[in-house]
């Protein structure tokens, strides 16, 4: 998940540099802002100048305004009077794992008017989701990411219709499972209307590399 915020204040990012350079790099020659890790829980803030933050790698907004407000009072141990505004949800990665091997080369005949697949250059699937500006890369062994879409009710039904989809594509059979174990003894990962939302978490770890 990525957010942003204002934090009201004019900030001189190399005085932050040096007073956490163990936690921070800043290059003004390649980026304008400062990243600032944090460890608990593990995230990057963007800090610009202006004093606009991004958060990335937060799994909730909650999560997300702690992190704002931890960053706050490492700036007001260096003289910063930092107060919180503006924030918004920008963009969320939602990640999951299907109980079974998908055949992409089948699937991006079936969805060949909104979907993307060129093995040689990525060896996941892309398929736009109609109506949202959503897509969802799905991967040989199940695995797979939605971005675009904010609301996590909204992409648990989009996921169900599109495994329905799927499992009508692999014909009566089931699926080729990557671990029949998790049908057997794991019913979190069984994919059904009533535990789709099991196998989707918002994606959380994430950085930036200068």
């Amino acid at each position: 998940m990525m957010l942003t915020a204002n934090l009201n204040c004019k900030i001189d990012l190399q005085k932050v540099e040096n007073a956490y350079n163990n936690q921070t790099k800043y290059n003004p020659n390649k980026f304008c802002g400062l990243i600032f890790r944090i460890c608990a829980p593990k995230c990057t803030v963007t800090i610009h100048s202006t004093g606009s933050v991004i958060v990335l790698g937060v799994k909730s907004k909650k999560a997300g305004i702690r992190v704002i407000q931890k960053v706050c009072k490492y700036l007001e141990r260096i003289d910063y009077k930092a107060s919180i505004t503006d924030v918004n949800v920008k963009t969320v990665t939602y990640a999951g794992v299907l109980p079974f091997n998908v055949n992409l080369n089948e699937v991006s005949m079936h969805f060949s008017k909104r979907c993307s697949y060129h093995p040689e250059l990525f060896n996941g699937l892309r398929l736009k989701i109609p109506k949202t500006n959503g897509v969802m890369s799905i991967f040989h062994t199940g695995s797979f990411y939605v971005t675009g879409i904010k609301q996590k009710c909204i992409v648990n039904r989009i996921v169900g219709e599109i495994i329905n989809e799927i499992e009508s594509i692999h014909g009566n059979g089931k699926p080729k499972l990557v671990d029949e174990s998790l049908l057997r003894n794991d019913n979190s990962h069984v994919v059904d209307d009533s535990s789709i939302a099991d196998c989707i978490n918002i994606q959380g770890s994430g950085e930036y590399i200068l």
